[in-house]
C-alpha cells in the first residue's frame, strides 16, 4: 500500500516546493530501427514512442534524500524488509562474486545480502 503523506521531510531529506510549469525534457537513441524509425520511451502523454520528449508537468511539493541512496542503505531495508524482484537476472549483479567477469549460467541467483565492503558507500546500482 502507498505510503500516508509526510508532514514534514524524513530523516536526511529535504523538502523541494511544487513546480506548476516544469518542462520535462530528454532525447535517446536506442539501436533498435533506422533513422527514421527508431524506437525510443513512450510516456503516458504520448500517442507513440518517439526519440524526443518534451512535456510541461505540474510537481507537487516532494520529499527528495540529500544523498543517493548507498549500497548499505539498499542493504539494510533489504534485511528490514525481506525484499526480492520477482525477476532477479541482473538485479544488484554487482554485489555478486566475480561480477563482471562471471556469468552463472541458468536462472540469476540472488545477490548476496551485503554489498562487498568496498561497495558500502557507494551509490546503489542494478535495481531495475
Amino acid at each position: 500500500p502507498p505510503s500516508p503523506p509526510a508532514a514534514s521531510p524524513p530523516p536526511g531529506a529535504v523538502a523541494l516546493p511544487a513546480a506548476h510549469s516544469f518542462l520535462f525534457s530528454t532525447r535517446g537513441l536506442e539501436i533498435e530501427g533506422d533513422d527514421a524509425h527508431g524506437v525510443d520511451a513512450q510516456f503516458p502523454w504520448e500517442e507513440a514512442p518517439r526519440r524526443e520528449h518534451s512535456h510541461t508537468l505540474a510537481v507537487p511539493p516532494l520529499f527528495i534524500d540529500r544523498h543517493p541512496v548507498t549500497t548499505a542503505n539498499y542493504s539494510a531495508y533489504r534485511r528490514a524488509t525481506g525484499y526480492a524482484p520477482k525477476d532477479a537476472l541482473n538485479w544488484l549483479s554487482n554485489w555478486r562474486p566475480g561480477w563482471p567477469f562471471t556469468t552463472p549460467p541458468g536462472p540469476a541467483p540472488l545477490p548476496p545480502k551485503s554489498p562487498p565492503p568496498r561497495m558500502a558507500d557507494w551509490p546503489v546500482t542494478y535495481v531495475s
